[in-house]
């Protein structure tokens, strides 16, 4: 049988025992929390950069993003083993 990562974080874990559920969907949460911040802090700056630049500048950010490589640098295109590296912390 196949678990999902909170299968496994809960399995061989006694339901009844409160203390221990607890205990084992914090260390199942804890590895997420720094890369779901990244993600959302990212989210939010580029929300920022993309939808809310004046209209007079639109035309110099479209140019910035189309000539650098900057959006890739901040997605982390150019950097696969961070990425790879947050997936193993999440992934059990």
């Amino acid at each position: 049988m196949r678990y999902s990562n909170f299968g496994r974080a809960l399995r061989g874990v006694d339901l009844t025992d409160l203390a221990a559920v607890s205990a084992a969907l914090q260390a199942y949460e804890g590895p997420r929390k720094p890369h779901t911040a990244r993600q959302v802090q990212q989210a939010w700056m580029l929300g920022k950069v993309f939808h809310h630049t004046p209209a007079l500048l639109r035309p110099l950010r479209d140019l910035m993003f189309d000539r650098t490589p900057f959006l890739q640098m901040v997605a982390g295109d150019t950097n696969p083993k961070e990425i790879n590296k947050q997936l193993a912390l999440i992934d059990f």
